[in-house]
């Protein structure tokens, strides 16, 4: 995984919250999880992203293929055009992700 360095102390890096947001919650320090929170008041559509993203990453780290509709669901129905895209890519090939997510690896 990327490890960009950190952002000076009142900016944000684009790149930065990227990786933040796609770790593990339990795996961030608080002042991590604290920026995090900070960008999420940036905007409603940037809190919205970060839980739509860390749902996501959840599901493919823990393959929970059950979990797929529900996520689409929420994707398509938040209007931010990425994810709509997004969710809209995924149902085009729904039944390949669905294995995929559904694959036990040996």
């Amino acid at each position: 995984m990327l490890s960009p360095k950190k952002p000076e102390e009142n900016g944000f890096s684009v790149r930065w919250l990227i990786c933040l947001v796609l770790r593990r919650p339990e795996q961030l320090t608080l002042e991590q999880a604290q920026e995090v929170l900070r960008a999420s008041t940036l905007h409603p559509d940037v809190a919205l992203a970060f839980k739509l993203t860390q749902a996501e990453a959840s599901m493919l780290r823990e393959r929970t293929a059950q979990a797929l509709p529900a996520w689409l669901t929420s994707a398509r129905a938040r209007f931010i055009p990425e994810f709509v895209q997004l969710a809209q890519g995924i149902e085009r090939d729904l039944a390949a992700v669905e294995a995929a997510l559904s694959r036990e690896d040996k």
